[in-house]
């Protein structure tokens, strides 16, 4: 309510901005050990590979898919979670009942949808605990600073050379 009041200099605003980004670069970490140890275990399914080929077509689809892979999903899932966690809180009239709740339903979903293997499980788990950690303490421009930098390290691919094909997305 701050930034949207206006207050865009406030101490609260900006630690929330920084916890939601460091805690989206954990929740990367937590879904790339997974595919990672996809290959260590031999598992029979196939890697984790979540970079998109759109933003490799030069500035503008980079800029594009920064958009749809960043700040779209980010508002979308974050909005949808903030609004289950309050109407589950009503609900329950615990937090922490719903907060297990939302916990559930998104790890259910996930793995219904398509993760197969244990490690992917694992990582969906770990992901979807530090949002909700970041939901219930931090608040919603956390959650949405968190899902941001976790959809725009995941779908781009980054490098810091920027003489290489991908320089245009990794700049974005």
């Amino acid at each position: 309510t701050r930034l949207l009041a206006g207050d865009a200099k406030d101490l609260l605003v900006g630690r929330d901005l920084l916890f939601g980004a460091a805690l989206g670069l954990v929740s990367t970490g937590a879904r790339y050990l997974a595919g990672w140890l996809k290959d260590w275990t031999d598992s029979p399914y196939a890697p984790n590979h979540y970079v998109t080929t759109d933003s490799l077509g030069g500035l503008r689809f980079a800029v594009a898919s920064a958009l749809d892979n960043g700040l779209l999903y980010a508002l979308g899932l974050g909005f949808l979670s903030m609004l289950f966690l309050v109407s589950t809180q009503r609900l329950f009239r615990r937090d922490w009942i719903a907060t297990v709740v939302l916990f559930v339903a998104l790890c259910t979903l996930q793995i219904l949808i398509g993760i197969r293997s244990w490690p992917a499980i694992v990582g969906t788990v770990l992901a979807m605990a530090t949002l909700l950690f970041t939901l219930a303490r931090f608040g919603l421009l956390a959650g949405v600073a968190l899902l941001a930098v976790e959809g725009l390290t995941i779908n781009m691919p980054l490098t810091t050379d920027l003489g290489s094909a991908v320089a245009d997305s990794a700049i974005v």
